[in-house]
């Protein structure tokens, strides 16, 4: 079982079941059906910056505390990590994380490709003591920093001719 027992104490037998089965679909829909057998899944208390990653060197995908507090996106952060392991499975270690390979292994699981995560809880950005919101107020988009960075603009909003200047908001 590709889950490792802690991991798969504390997720539960359901949601272990349910990430197993769309791990397996997508190894398959990759052309590495047994990819997903061949990984181990752990838990890494450490990882307080990062939801998961994928450490190639020992064919194990590493999920951080972060990640079980992301319920409804598990399986997008699984398909993620699982995707770098096909990109290595498939084209040797030539190809960088976030290859044009990565990005259609993820498309073709239904996510969008993205590298990084757009943080909803106030929860996690307590963790990471993030404590400023820098926010775009035409577009919405969101950056979170221990400081306010008044230098920061919305990349979007500039490249549409707009100022891009981001509202700062201290958390808690």
């Amino acid at each position: 079982m590709p889950f490792s027992r802690e991991l798969a104490k504390i997720l539960g037998q359901k949601c272990t079941t349910r990430l197993s089965k769309l791990a397996t679909l997508w190894s398959s829909m990759w052309g590495c059906p047994s990819l997903f057998d061949e990984t181990s899944v752990n838990l890494n208390r450490r990882l307080r910056r990062t939801v998961a990653r994928h450490q190639r060197a020992h064919g194990t995908i590493e999920l951080g505390p972060i990640f079980l507090q992301l319920r409804a996106r598990r399986p997008e952060v699984l398909c993620h990590e699982l995707a770098h392991a096909a990109v290595h499975f498939k084209f040797a270690s030539g190809k960088k994380p976030h290859s044009r390979e990565w990005k259609n292994f993820v498309t073709q699981a239904g996510f969008a490709a993205s590298t990084r995560m757009e943080v909803a809880s106030t929860a996690r950005s307590r963790q990471l003591n993030l404590l400023y919101r820098h926010r775009c107020p035409v577009c919405q988009m969101q950056r979170l920093a221990r400081r306010p960075v008044r230098a920061w603009r919305c990349a979007a909003c500039l490249a549409s001719g707009l100022d891009g200047i981001l509202y700062i908001e201290r958390l808690g």
